[in-house]
């Protein structure tokens, strides 16, 4: 029988998306080790560009070895058009 996969940390990056329609390239925005006390998952927050409307956050979990364990993408519109804010909970 194999052991669970147990997610040790995440590595977040993030891209947005302009009114034009274009998109920005990834940029990594950190590491999480640690799972939020009240959200209960890995939480991060930053601030939102001005100007951009979407933004797509992707994950990679690892474990422990440092090894990869696998991904998510999170989609999310900004209704004031940047300018500050919190992302949801990873």
């Amino acid at each position: 029988m194999n052991d669970p996969l147990v997610v040790d940390y995440v590595k977040v990056y993030v891209k947005y998306k302009d009114s034009s329609g274009y998109w920005t390239n990834y940029e990594y925005k950190g590491q999480i080790n640690d799972v939020h006390p009240v959200y209960e998952d890995y939480y991060m927050m930053w601030t939102l560009p001005y100007g951009y409307v979407k933004m797509k956050v992707y994950v990679k979990a690892y474990d422990s070895g440092t090894h990869f364990i696998g991904s998510d993408v999170y989609y999310a519109s900004i209704n004031s058009g940047g300018g500050g804010g919190d992302p949801p909970p990873l």
